[in-house]
């Protein structure tokens, strides 16, 4: 009986393995990150903890650190005027805001393999500033960073929008209205610029990023990425996000400059 016993538990199969199946991420930019994480800034393209590859493989997908930050106060910010893809310069104080802005950086111990930008003068010179404040490599233009188009409402203040679109802006502020009259959508304004991130991680060394954009934009890829409550986005305010290749993930916010500006209409 006792050897009948034996053959039969030889000739039983083994238990097959358990295999785990990977988690898939869903949307374009993911919620942020809970708590643990650093914000260290020399992290390089280094996998973190969170869903499985998007290819089902169960291997973690390289991440590329991006700080993004907005541009210096324009001549329009001070008038509040809604700028777009009207190319307006920094003032003077916009000026100097990037310029503390790249010195705090540098002595906060922050170096970035390449600098990127929207083609626009205040974007591209603010990062000309930071960067040369950070002994750090040319700013390169792309518009595909550019500010939302802002339709019938660029060049116009408030007081102009409100007497030609007054249910229009009202929704606007109320967050109802996907974009500007004759502009951008929130989808067309995340599509582009996720797009020109893609590109800019392929083309780049590795390391951590500066992209210098405008408030638009960095604010729709916040509040995209889940931060509330959704707030305004002073000139050279900033954030640091976490890239995948295809997925965007809020970190730590910039701290403000010692003088904070006025926030300005995007």
């Amino acid at each position: 009986m006792v050897v009948c016993l034996l053959l039969a538990a030889q000739a039983s199969p083994e238990t097959p393995e358990l295999t785990a199946r990977p988690l898939r991420a869903h949307g374009r930019v993911l919620a942020p990150r809970g708590a643990g994480f650093t914000g260290d800034s020399r992290a390089d393209r280094a996998p973190t903890p969170g869903p499985c590859n998007r290819d089902g493989s169960g291997s973690l997908p390289p991440v590329r650190r991006f700080l993004i930050v907005r541009h210096g106060e324009s001549e329009w910010n001070r008038e509040g005027r809604w700028q777009g893809w009207i190319d307006i310069a920094l003032t003077e104080r916009g000026e100097a805001q990037a310029r503390a802005r790249g010195v705090e950086l540098h002595a906060d111990g922050h170096r970035f393999s390449a600098v990127h930008c929207s083609d626009l003068q205040r974007a591209a010179r603010t990062a000309e500033l930071i960067s040369a404040a950070l002994a750090g490599p040319a700013a390169q233009p792309d518009e595909g960073l550019r500010e939302r188009f802002g339709g019938d409402w660029q060049g116009l203040n408030r007081d102009e929008m409100h007497a030609g679109w007054p249910e229009e802006l009202a929704a606007w502020r109320r967050g109802e209205l996907p974009g500007p009259p004759g502009g951008e959508t929130d989808t067309d304004l995340l599509e582009r610029v996720e797009a020109a991130l893609a590109r800019i991680d392929v083309a780049s060394p590795p390391g951590p990023l500066l992209i210098v954009t405008h408030g638009g934009v960095l604010g729709q890829l916040t509040h995209a990425a889940g931060v509330q409550p959704r707030e305004p986005i002073s000139n050279l305010g900033g954030r640091w996000f976490d890239w995948d290749g295809g997925a965007l993930r809020a970190s730590d916010p910039l701290p403000p400059l010692a003088e904070e500006p006025d926030t300005a209409m995007e």
